[in-house]
């Protein structure tokens, strides 16, 4: 395989594993982020506590809203050897328990390895901004 080729499928690969992110995400899924985050994952954000892969993960799942759409806009990925930058924004529709939709837009900087033959996610940083 030629080095772009190779680099292709790793950038498919790991947008595939953000793009399970995004699905454990909306559906509250703690076994398929378990696949996606690496055990040694950490998410930090400004103005809060670091948290590990099991703080995150029950972070994520106990949330009282719901997640009607997940994606992301404006993404870029850069391989570096086994490690991966993926950067972009992530836009969210929600609904509130009281039925009150809103939306919610991150700056995302996730990083990834590529670990016995599958990337995982290691680090995440979004950072909220105002709609």
């Amino acid at each position: 395989m030629t080095d772009d080729l190779l680099s292709n499928n790793a950038t498919q690969a790991v947008l595939q594993c953000q793009q399970q992110f995004w699905l454990a995400l909306q559906h509250k899924d703690a076994e398929l982020f378990m696949q996606v985050l690496a055990a040694d994952f950490v998410c930090q954000s400004p103005g809060e506590a670091d948290q590990d892969q099991s703080t995150f993960i029950t972070a994520l799942t106990s949330i009282p809203l719901t997640i009607l759409d997940v994606k992301g806009e404006a993404i870029a990925i850069r391989i570096v050897g086994d490690v991966a930058i993926l950067s972009g924004m992530q836009i969210a529709q929600m609904r509130l328990p009281n039925r009150e939709m809103i939306a919610e837009r991150l700056v995302l900087t996730n990083i990834f390895q590529h670990k016995n033959g599958r990337w995982e996610m290691i680090f995440a940083h979004p950072v909220s901004i105002s709609l």
